[in-house]
């Protein structure tokens, strides 16, 4: 029997009465074990037993997948789908060709993505860049780190700011030199493809970017009363062209008549089909597929080949080049800065471009027609001069007297002076008073 005031004794097996002390020490504070909040977080924070979890569940396949040789397709299919919302086709489309061009030189078909992730991949991108000029290198990285991520889905791109060169900047283009466009010009002149002559023009004459020619369709063609084009009139909204300002040209004679031409002879006459569609290697034509800047580039260099062989060396000149030679062409015939933007499909800058857009072209036709009315190739040829009237008998000889040593200085003044106020005389009708 317990004595009274003594403490009854703790019971065996079960849980310890209020106010008693359990076989653990109390967490200090006052709080039970679970009301630290340090304890929690690094509980959080612990790692997962191995072997438990969907971490390690996925691990094997991650590892399949990086293991696996790379594939070019899918490759590229997979960055064309990750970047559908923020490129454009035709930059999508120059992306890729730049991932072709590194994939065929570094044989990437014979590496996995475990590979590519270290010093080989470096190593890899290095030796590719050596065969692009310096200049290109930036845009050329931008690509290979944009198919890097978005195709091959690695996080890191193994060149690094440090891993490369000191490049040279950007610069400008200059505008070609007029005797270099001349020889370019003379050799299309001579060949009998309307193609490529339609090709050709576009370029020379108009100024416009590849983007234009590949995607400008015959519903975008202006005629005349006579059904024949003599102009263009295409809405860039629509995102066919490398911007979305909207192209406003009107044909010089020579455009005219190889669009005429050409027109007849294509064999895509729909509204809807490309004025240009794509010639094959083999003069197959596709008229539902639209050139792309690698098949124009295809076909100038096959055109300068082919003069090489028929032993006419071509001078360098690219699109781009035609695109400056046209802009300087313009500036120097005093064109409106409105008209000439919108001939080579800009978007004409500053308060201009946001008030003086006439809503019909023909206002736009006539100011690049007073411009330039043979079109920028018009200032390749010498002005030609023609002689109204000449000089009359008396003037002639008074000249030759002079001339002869007959009167002095002071002489041949004076009878000229006499000679021009008879010429006002008579122009004007009526006695003239000096």
């Amino acid at each position: 029997m317990t004595a009274q005031g003594s403490h009854a004794s703790p019971r065996i097996g079960g849980r310890p009465e209020d106010g008693e002390p359990s076989g653990r020490s109390a967490p200090r504070g006052g709080g039970t074990q679970h009301d630290n909040p340090e304890d929690e977080r690094a509980q959080a924070r612990r790692k997962p037993l191995r072997g438990t979890g969907s971490a390690q569940q996925s691990k094997p396949k991650v590892a399949e997948d990086q293991d696996a040789l790379v594939d070019t397709e899918s490759t590229i299919a997979r960055f064309k789908d990750n970047s559908r919302a923020r490129l454009k086709d035709s930059s999508r489309d120059q992306y890729v060709f730049t991932w072709k061009a590194f994939v065929r030189h570094a044989k990437l078909s014979r590496y996995s993505k475990r590979q590519l992730r270290g010093a080989r991949g470096k190593r890899l991108l290095l030796d590719y860049l050596e065969t692009v000029p310096k200049p290109s290198w930036q845009s050329k990285i931008a690509h290979l780190k944009a198919v890097w991520r978005g195709g091959l889905e690695l996080e890191g791109f193994p060149l690094t700011k440090w891993d490369l060169p000191k490049l040279p900047p950007v610069g400008k283009r200059y505008s070609p030199e007029k005797p270099v466009v001349r020889v370019w010009a003379d050799a299309m002149e001579k060949q009998d493809d309307l193609y490529l002559k339609v090709l050709w023009l576009l370029h020379a004459q108009l100024g416009l970017r590849p983007s234009h020619v590949a995607h400008l369709r015959w519903a975008d063609v202006v005629r005349d009363a006579e059904g024949r084009p003599y102009g263009l009139d295409a809405k860039g909204k629509d995102g066919r062209f490398k911007s979305h300002a909207d192209v406003r040209a009107w044909f010089p004679p020579d455009v005219a008549a190889a669009m005429d031409a050409w027109e007849r002879a294509t064999p895509a006459r729909g509204a809807d089909n490309p004025i240009l569609p794509w010639k094959d290697g083999w003069g197959r034509f596709h008229d539902k597929e639209h050139l792309t800047r690698e098949r124009i580039v295809c076909l100038w260099n096959a055109f300068r080949t082919r003069k090489r062989r028929e032993g006419v060396e071509l001078p360098k000149l690219n699109r781009v080049d035609l695109r400056h030679f046209v802009k300087s062409a313009g500036h120097d015939a005093r064109m409106e800065e409105v008209a000439l933007y919108l001939m080579q499909g800009q978007e004409p800058p500053g308060m201009a471009g946001q008030y003086d857009n006439p809503k019909d072209p023909e206002q736009i036709f006539d100011r690049q027609r007073s411009a330039l009315p043979t079109g920028a190739l018009g200032t390749l040829q010498a002005p030609r001069v023609e002689i109204v009237s000449g000089p009359t008998e008396a003037v002639t000889a008074l000249v030759t007297a002079y001339m002869d040593g007959e009167m002095s200085s002071r002489d041949f003044q004076d009878r000229v002076e006499a000679l021009r106020f008879e010429a006002l005389k008579a122009s004007a009708g009526q006695p003239f008073e000096r």
